[in-house]
């Protein structure tokens, strides 16, 4: 991470090239590729670290997951909007200058949220009540519930009387009203004006249900929505007012893939408009009978897959066609190939903890471990467990794969053990507080056993380790949800700030989720989130992780292209790695007529990255793919 210097001097630059291009020269600029969400996200964990007081605490957490949620698909400009205040009424906890920028960052993302350009995805500020001071809202006789299972999020309202806002609008504009309820349906108005005959939707969350306006006209700049309940006691949540014909747009065009045949790609679109949005994925120009969700997923990849892909969106306003994305599918390696290499960690003692390698190649698969030079007898498996890391564990470690056709080693893996103080615990929850874990579609919850989910924990959020064994999920109306249970930490003392993520794959793909991910299954993570532990045996609070949704299958073997560069003094070659930023590489050389082994890692930081092979071999071959 760059110093806070560079940190601030890259965000000016950004704020400044904004303001200068789009606000003041009215340019179609995306703001989600200028301003970038990688340097958003990146300031909302510097500014974590600032973090005096729980209610400012909470809108960072909220923004910093907003972040990841607004990159993949979704839109939340209140969001920064509620950062913004935060920091205005919480000034003394932040320098000066992280202030000024922030706000500036949170004011430009309003004009160009609020502008007919950008269109206004939701203008209710709040809608889902997680800020729970309600200053968006205009209340009387409001009661709260927290975490007893919401519509969305965490927090839902009670009304005993009635709640308001008074919404920016532009006159003229027609609009969509949605909002979540059950027990009884409040009283809406709009301008003044009642609404009758909402369509209904059921609603999968036991007892909550969504009702939609679709035709709410506004005839003035600002128009107050107002619920008032009529049974003595109204339940509300995710209230949201969206343009009804705001022209459909892409904010991230689909992403070339790769993948080896048996495995499984997805191309996703990150758009948004007035509701509802359709969507066709076509194949070299045809149309693929039945794929008209945001995603395409392609399992079991043959040869016949590849090719391009592109999506038409559309809406009742406008139809648009996004950039071509190439899918390449390679037959299945028959030597054997490590795609998963085994990690060096720093373990403290306590920890259940194993170290995985994960290889392709004709089966059968033969493994064996060894551990500073010695082989583990029986260690034959694919992963090498401990299941209470001791200091006698501690060495280097390496595996072994081979078939009837070759072998190769993975890259050797050093194990420390440390002697940290914990036995700080801590109650997760993810039932009780709403939190459920869903599909790719971010609408299908995970059930059964298909599909593990496994806590990760740590002092700090750079070093996050499994805590217990995965999980299988719940099944029926608790889909979604996973047991809930008492988890101590090995390095974290009572009354002391843990870091816990919870992770999510598809079973079939492996045992663990580094394994899964590897061979290009489904997996997915909630936001690393802070807590406080306590002792035992008191009865601690539940804690959940934000819900989330599984990603689609990493591409196996993304390469990165290689390029021969200089020719050093000393005679060597310098070589360049070309590929994707933030990913760490794996060069492996091959000497005919030996197998590939793997020489050492790269992160590929910017796009390119060097490297040089002492040994100047004349005869010898690179590669290079991602690793992560």
């Amino acid at each position: 991470m760059p110093s806070s210097s560079t940190f601030l001097a890259g965000l000016r630059t950004k704020c400044c090239s904004f303001w200068n291009g789009s606000i003041k020269a009215r340019g179609q600029v995306s703001f989600l590729n200028l301003f970038g969400w990688r340097k958003v996200s990146e300031l909302g964990s510097r500014l974590g670290t600032h973090s005096q007081t729980p209610s400012f605490g909470r809108r960072l957490s909220l923004f910093r997951t907003d972040c990841s949620a607004v990159a993949a698909r979704l839109v939340h400009p209140d969001r920064f909007y509620l950062l913004s205040r935060s920091l205005v009424k919480y000034s003394p906890c932040v320098s000066k200058e992280l202030s000024i920028y922030i706000r500036l960052a949170c004011l430009l993302w309003l004009c160009l949220a609020n502008s007919t350009a950008f269109g206004q995805s939701n203008i209710v500020l709040n809608g889902s009540f997680e800020i729970n001071d309600y200053e968006e809202w205009g209340v009387s006789g409001i009661g709260m519930e927290v975490g007893k299972q919401s519509a969305q999020g965490t927090n839902h309202l009670i009304i005993y009387s009635s709640v308001y806002q008074d919404l920016q609008t532009t006159p003229g504009r027609n609009y969509v009203l949605k909002f979540a309820t059950k027990v009884a349906v409040p009283k809406v108005y709009w301008g003044g004006q009642e609404l009758t005959n909402f369509t209904f939707v059921p609603g999968t969350n036991f007892q909550w249900h969504y009702l939609f306006y679709s035709h709410v006209t506004a005839l003035q700049s600002q128009t107050r929505l107002e619920f008032d309940d009529q049974s003595g006691a109204t339940y509300l949540d995710d209230v949201s007012v969206g343009w009804l014909e705001e022209p459909v747009q892409i904010l991230q065009q689909p992403s070339s893939a790769g993948g080896i045949e048996g495995s499984s790609a997805t191309f996703t679109v990150a758009a948004f408009g007035g509701p509802p949005i359709f969507y066709q994925w076509y194949h070299d120009g045809a149309a693929i009978p039945n794929q008209t969700n945001f995603f395409l997923q392609l399992n079991d990849l043959k040869n016949k897959d590849a090719g391009a892909y592109l999506v038409v969106v559309s809406n009742v306003a406008n139809t648009i066609t996004s950039s071509n994305a190439s899918l390449t599918v390679d037959a299945a390696p028959k030597s054997p190939v490590i795609i998963l290499q085994p990690e060096s960690q720093t373990i403290s003692a306590g920890y259940a903890f194993a170290i995985r390698v994960a290889a392709l190649g004709a089966l059968p698969l033969r493994y064996q471990w060894s551990a500073n030079g010695t082989n583990i007898p029986n260690a034959t498996n694919a992963s090498l467990g401990f299941s209470s890391v001791s200091n006698t564990d501690a060495g280097i470690y390496v595996a072994t794969v081979e078939n009837q056709i070759g072998s190769v080693i993975s890259l050797p893996a050093t194990l420390a053990v440390t002697n940290a103080i914990g036995g700080g615990i801590l109650l997760f929850d993810n039932r009780t507080l709403n939190a459920p874990v869903y599909d790719v579609d971010g609408v299908t919850k995970l059930a059964g056993s298909n599909y593990l989910a496994q806590m990760y924990a740590g002092p700090s959020s750079a070093i996050l380790r499994p805590l217990a064994q995965p999980k299988p999920f719940r099944t029926g109306v608790l889909a979604g949800f996973i047991n809930s249970s008492i988890y101590e930490f090995p390095d974290v003392l009572p009354q002391a700030v843990a870091y816990i993520q919870l992770r999510a794959w598809e079973a079939a793909w492996g045992n663990s989720y580094e394994e899964a991910r590897a061979r290009g299954g489904k997996f997915g993570f909630s936001p690393i989130i802070p807590v406080t532990t306590i002792a035992p045996p008191a009865s601690p609070s539940s804690v959940a992780t934000p819900p989330f949704s599984l990603r689609s299958g990493n591409a196996l073997f993304t390469t990165g292209r290689l390029e021969r560069g200089v020719r050093l003094p000393s005679g060597e070659y310098q070589w360049n790695v070309i590929g994707n930023a933030g990913f760490r590489y794996l060069v492996e050389k091959r000497m005919p007529p030996n197998n590939w082994f793997p020489l050492f890692t790269l992160t590929n930081i910017t796009g390119t990255v060097t490297f040089t092979d002492p040994s100047n071999a004349s005869a010898a071959f690179y590669r290079a793919r991602i690793l992560d």
